[in-house]
């Protein structure tokens, strides 16, 4: 069981791929919540903006650079390991091509244009909350997105 001090401060991005016309999820390994499914993240840096340490993760994870990443929402969460999260959620995009730089912590990417698509898989905690969020209140660039696609256009501008 891990014990902290107190909350851990972390981000995670609500990320857009351009090249792949989808939000990416990851398959976690290696860490807590093994085999649960979220969008790029982790702790952020003492000293580290929450913006700065959101786009330093999606870099170190999927070795791309991103737009300004938006604050939508925070999540507390604790995990079944003994670990309290607060977590703020981002939005942003990437025109690069999305790869995993860290096998040992990610195995699978997923690309996805529907949030119902997402919240079907076994997703990590706060990240229900985040695709929900995201399709409600979130920016409208967000909604436009999922419009699109369900619209059938495969443009993200």
């Amino acid at each position: 069981m891990v014990v902290h001090q107190g909350p851990r401060v972390g981000t995670a991005v609500l990320l857009w791929s351009i090249l792949d016309q989808g939000f990416v999820l990851m398959e976690r390994v290696g860490s807590h919540q093994t085999g649960t499914w979220s969008f790029p993240g982790g702790s952020v840096e003492t000293g580290e903006l929450l913006e700065d340490g959101a786009r330093r993760e999606v870099l170190e994870e999927l070795g791309v650079a991103t737009t300004r990443p938006e604050y939508f929402m925070m999540s507390e969460d604790f995990l079944e390991d003994g670990g309290h999260w607060l977590t703020m959620y981002f939005y942003a995009e990437t025109g690069g091509q999305v790869r995993i730089m860290e096998p040992k912590k990610c195995t699978r990417l997923q690309f996805f244009r529907d949030p119902q698509a997402m919240l079907k898989m076994k997703l990590f905690p706060g990240t229900d909350r985040a695709v929900t969020m995201s399709w409600t209140i979130v920016p409208l660039r967000v909604q436009a997105l999922y419009s699109r696609y369900l619209n059938g256009s495969k443009t993200a501008t």
